[in-house]
């Protein structure tokens, strides 16, 4: 997956907002590059360890890519005191087969992993960071 480090600035800024709670947002592109990112709100019952996005954010980011040509390639979040690696959470309620997942930390660390709905497991991505 490419990545601009624009967009990874903003995705890192979004986590240090809310350093208490995870953050999520929606990744829009084109073949393997992101070209766009939308903040999604985390309705989590626990944001201060899991996170749920909302379907109004998921239904707004799909209009948008359908405006701009792009398609939904992904998602992220945060991990505000973990490292960028895909909890037993994370893993339990992926479903988006073939997206990415991008995880980051406070400390600006990030990772990119791909879903595997048949295996039920991510495999780690190359992030590319142009």
């Amino acid at each position: 997956m490419r990545v601009s480090g624009k967009l990874v600035k903003k995705m890192v800024e979004h986590a240090r907002e809310k350093a208490e709670e995870e953050v999520c947002g929606i990744i829009l592109g084109k073949n393997n590059r992101a070209l766009m990112i939308m903040r999604a709100t985390n309705t989590s019952e626990n944001p201060e360890y899991t996170y749920s996005m909302s379907v109004r954010d998921i239904i707004r980011a799909y209009d948008t890519a359908q405006e701009l040509a792009y398609e939904i390639i992904g998602f992220y979040h945060s991990h505000p005191c973990g490292s960028p690696v895909p909890s037993g959470i994370d893993i339990a309620r992926a479903t988006w087969d073939g997206a990415y997942y991008v995880i980051l930390n406070l400390k600006g660390d990030i990772k990119a992993w791909n879903w595997q709905g048949d295996k039920k497991k991510f495999s780690e991505e190359k992030l590319i960071i142009e």
